[in-house]
């Protein structure tokens, strides 16, 4: 548990030590706590990277602690971003600095009106649209799997639930929450290295599509499907 919080792991229990990417959906600051209840259970606590919007450097104390620790700050334009990240792959490569690098690939926390939006865009678009995740922005993806090449052995695509509604992260210190769910699937990246940039687009569009899918079952059934793959 986490602040007297029953959180529920599904699907695949990886192995520890590991180099991975974590592609999540993100619903709430509270997904932050619970991808560090993961890495803790698989040994990367201390090795965390997290794709972080650019302003929060800005931020007293949290931002240049980001900094120092290697996160990558982003400011959602290639043009600008490139020359940055390219660097903190290139040092993460050459120093082996162990890396469990977490991506959330809608870019933002889902809301009603963001929800809307998505689902426009990809009925405009003649594309799958989703109920319960935004459309997955997938040029960061590519680069990071080119990026970072063999230094990474797994993506671990991660989908989280919040049975009884979308908590704040105040509401888990209130004890307000008694259950979130987490399911994770894992794919060797080498899987992922002979795929062209349309499949690595087409490969996080299934990801997300699985995830909403997992999503609406939940809704239904109220948890996610399978045995618990790591205790309490």
């Amino acid at each position: 548990k986490s602040a007297n919080i029953k959180v529920r792991f599904t699907g695949d229990k990886v192995p520890r030590g590991e180099n991975a990417i974590l592609v999540c959906n993100h619903q709430s600051m509270a997904d932050i706590m619970l991808l560090l209840c993961f890495a803790w259970r698989c040994g990367r606590l201390g090795d965390m990277k997290f794709y972080v919007k650019d302003i929060i450097k800005y931020f007293p104390g949290v931002g240049w602690g980001m900094y120092f620790l290697d996160m990558i700050y982003v400011k959602r334009n290639w043009a600008k971003d490139k020359a940055g990240i390219q660097k903190l792959f290139a040092k993460y490569i050459d120093e082996k600095i162990p890396l469990f690098l977490v991506s959330f690939l809608e870019g933002t926390r889902i809301r009603p009106a963001k929800l809307q939006k998505a689902q426009a865009f990809a009925k405009e678009r003649g594309k799958y649209v989703p109920e319960h995740t935004l459309v997955p922005r997938t040029k960061g993806f590519v680069a990071t799997i080119a990026g970072l090449g063999q230094y990474v052995d797994a993506v671990y695509d991660i989908t989280i639930a919040y049975p009884d509604g979308i908590a704040s992260l105040m509401d888990c210190y209130l004890h307000k929450v008694e259950r979130v769910e987490v399911h994770v699937r894992r794919y060797a990246a080498a899987e992922l290295h002979s795929k062209s940039e349309a499949e690595l687009n087409q490969w996080v569009f299934d990801r997300f599509k699985e995830k909403d899918a997992r999503l609406v079952a939940l809704k239904e059934t109220g948890a996610f499907e399978g045995d618990e793959t790591y205790g309490a």
